[in-house]
């Protein structure tokens, strides 16, 4: 049986916010604009022109620091531990972006792989009715043959959103990992597989 999972930020572990947010208003759009614009293609070699630094969020700031965690509602950072740990398994469908932080090294994962695995025959969405585009989700049903192999993924009609399989979650556990919560959206039945 294979399940998938949406992420969330454990409350008990510091969160990031921009440096110097009132300041940084016009990188903020720049950055916006550029993932915008190349959110399906690979940003190495023009990240380094696009400062993109973040601080402690200062409500959080007693609290210890998460190894992994969601910065906006879906963009993954791993700090420099975690990166190496999960480098092998998450290089195949994506690519590590350092971030300027003063306090610790970070990581945005920039997740490129988009698996047409919703089946939305059987999936219950709303959509907008000015274009037909996906609003949200009621109910998400997956084809088990094209998330069998992945350990996070997203898909064409929510690219924004960050899927993790059961797979993820024991790595995870393996490695004692912390920051996020793992909330199930989806579990395969015997038939399905």
């Amino acid at each position: 049986m294979a399940e998938v999972y949406q992420l969330r930020n454990e409350k008990s572990y510091r969160t990031w916010d921009y440096a110097h947010y009132v300041s940084s208003r016009y990188n903020q759009t720049i950055l916006f604009d550029l993932l915008k614009t190349y959110w399906d293609y690979p940003l190495h070699h023009v990240w380094s022109h696009f400062p993109f630094h973040v601080q402690t969020n200062e409500e959080t700031i007693q609290f210890p620091y998460a190894s992994m965690q969601l910065f906006l509602p879906e963009i993954l950072l791993f700090d420099a531990s975690t990166k190496i740990l999960l480098e092998q398994i998450l290089s195949k469908t994506g690519e590590f972006l350092p971030i300027h932080n003063h306090e610790k090294e970070i990581y945005f994962y920039h997740l490129l792989k988009k698996i047409p695995a919703l089946d939305l025959e059987q999936s219950i969405v709303r959509r907008y009715p000015s274009n037909g585009e996906i609003a949200n989700f009621h109910k998400l049903v997956f084809k088990p043959h094209l998330i069998k192999d992945q350990y996070l993924f997203q898909i064409p009609e929510s690219s924004s959103r960050i899927f993790v399989t059961d797979q993820f979650v024991k790595v995870v556990k393996k490695y004692q990992l912390n920051g996020l919560r793992f909330i199930p959206v989806w579990k395969s039945s015997q038939q399905d597989l």
